[in-house]
């Protein structure tokens, strides 16, 4: 199959380095944007990628077109594509715009598919929820599934729980990239240079996060076996506890799955 992606930003950078490293020749792909220097920029770095003069012109090389562009000019790049995606796979990596939105800019009949990755697979490590339309066939999901593999993990999901995995997984880098930069404020605060404190958290992040998938224990069991009685981590999970660290949590997830059903609602 062959690939085309609208729009030249990180994360089709990200996942054509994926799957050039999955041993996809960067000549089975093409690239288009808005700002044209933009797609000649990363074709550039990528011997054999080749980049569109229009959306129109590199959906027309695709079995497979991937719109990697933001949620406020998805409407107009459908459009764009539309005519040259008939009976081609139409993949949208656009959060708050649901199967039904992206079905509305196409032509009838089309089949589309709606992803929702996150940051991490700029180094490999995303995880990517992917829900697709009746007329996609199985060949067609196994391909979606693939290439957001090469970037992280992938997994099928319904559509009315995608709010849902938005609010957990997609926008998750930010609140552990916060959670990282606290506790390298409490570092510094104690008395460790910056940098370190930075690299420790950071280190601790994903240490513990290899640790819950490797070892199929449950995160609170996992805990547990920090916290020795009468031990000094378990101090620190009271104070956690006593400033809400797990509510606050819960309603970060809560409130951008909100919005994500505000957004797709629209």
């Amino acid at each position: 199959m062959k690939y085309a992606f609208i729009g030249a930003g990180n994360m089709a950078g990200a996942i054509i380095r994926g799957l050039m490293g999955a041993g996809m020749p960067a000549s089975e792909m093409t690239v288009s944007d808005a700002a044209r220097g933009k797609a000649e920029a990363l074709a550039g770095e990528l011997p054999g990628l080749a980049a569109a003069e229009s959306n129109e012109s590199a959906a027309l090389c695709a079995d497979i077109i991937i719109m990697a562009v933001k949620p406020d000019v998805l409407a107009e790049a459908l459009r764009d594509v539309a005519d040259a995606a008939r009976g081609k796979l139409v993949v949208s990596i656009a959060a708050g715009r649901s199967l039904a939105f992206i079905e509305s800019c196409l032509r009838e009949g089309q089949a589309a598919a709606r992803v929702m990755p996150n940051v991490n697979a700029l180094v490999g490590q995303a995880m990517s929820a992917v829900c697709v339309n009746a007329r996609v066939t199985a060949e067609q999901k196994a391909a979606v599934l693939g290439i957001f593999s090469v970037v992280g993990r992938a997994v099928e999901l319904d559509e009315k729980l995608m709010p849902a995995f938005v609010g957990l997984s997609g926008s998750a880098p930010a609140y552990v990239y916060m959670l990282i930069d606290a506790m390298a404020l409490a570092g510094v605060r104690a008395g460790l240079p910056r940098r370190m404190a930075e690299t420790a958290a950071a280190q601790a992040v994903l240490g513990s996060a290899q640790t819950v998938l490797s070892s199929g224990l449950h995160p609170r069991q996992l805990s547990d076996m920090v916290c020795s009685p009468g031990g000094t981590t378990i101090e620190g999970v009271a104070a956690l506890i006593a400033g809400g660290y797990e509510a606050a949590i819960m309603a970060a997830v809560g409130a951008v799955a909100e919005k994500d059903r505000a957004l797709s609602g629209r």
